[in-house]
């Protein structure tokens, strides 16, 4: 019989009952964030290997991040780069719903209007989590405000490290519409926690089934964890302040309603922190 191997990761940094000022969101807008969050950051890496891969000179230009863009039929991908002038365009992605994508070299071009509010906003949000950021590299998403007004722009944290997952250590910035002021600073975890290895520490023959993580910043899992689920293709089971233990994953989170055991993925969560 194969065994089955589930991992436990827990934050214990501060009181439970520490209150955290966040942003809340309802769980429908949690759940649209999240997966939003990961459809921008996969198209995000798909294209700077892309480029990577067919444009050997993007190796010789000064590359500042991305700005990703949805669509009905066809999500784009602007990479940017620096010059003496300030930021341009250097290359196009397209990404079509049918077909293979495509590459354009557009080095020196402007920022269309629109690229270049977005790319603001995340310089602004870069501003104001200066000296706030833990050690370790960050990706830089934008995407619009629930409210209809600005910008939601998270700094994901991420490791090159195949073996594990970053469970927590995002922030999220609300940014103006104009992309010029941070009106709100939220981090989105006390720590920046990783897993344990997803791989080289699983038994032979087991598998890693779960992963379990005690949040202390809200009531209700933060979107980041949907996105953390799709990346890890694995469900994360997150306790929250009030007790409750959530599951997370395939783009939803609800509350679980298992009991303590050690007999299933969810029993295991809530005997491994405390329920």
């Amino acid at each position: 019989m194969r065994n089955v191997f589930t991992l436990a990761v827990f934050v214990l940094a501060v009181p439970l009952a520490e209150a955290s000022g966040i942003r809340e969101f309802n769980v429908p807008v949690l759940e649209k964030l999240g997966r939003e969050l990961s459809r921008r950051d996969s198209i995000a890496a798909r294209a700077a290997d892309l480029v990577v891969e067919t444009q050997p000179l993007s190796k010789s230009l000064k590359m500042r991040g991305w700005i990703t863009e949805l669509g009905r039929n066809e999500d784009t991908v602007y990479l940017i780069a620096e010059t003496a002038s300030g930021p341009t365009l250097a290359y196009t992605v397209q990404f079509r719903h049918s077909g293979k994508p495509a590459v354009q070299d557009v080095r020196g071009q402007p920022l269309p209007d629109g690229v270049a509010v977005r790319y603001r906003a995340r310089q602004t949000a870069i501003t104001a989590l200066a000296g706030r950021l833990f050690k370790t590299s960050y990706n830089f998403e934008i995407l619009d405000d629930p409210d209809g007004r600005g910008f939601l722009v998270y700094a994901l944290a991420a490791t090159t490290d195949s073996d594990q997952v970053v469970m927590a250590g995002h922030f999220r910035v609300t940014v103006s519409a104009d992309g010029k002021k941070a009106e709100q600073v939220d981090a989105l975890s006390k720590s920046l926690v990783l897993s344990g290895p997803m791989k080289s520490g699983v038994p032979q023959g087991g598998e890693a089934v779960a992963l379990f993580l005690i949040q202390l910043v809200s009531d209700k899992p933060v979107e980041t964890l949907i996105y953390t689920a799709n990346l890890a293709r694995k469900d994360i089971y997150v306790r929250t302040p009030d007790g409750k233990t959530w599951v997370v994953g395939k783009g939803k989170m609800r509350v679980n309603p298992s009991k303590a055991s050690g007999s299933t993925s969810a029993g295991t969560a809530l005997k491994a922190t405390g329920r």
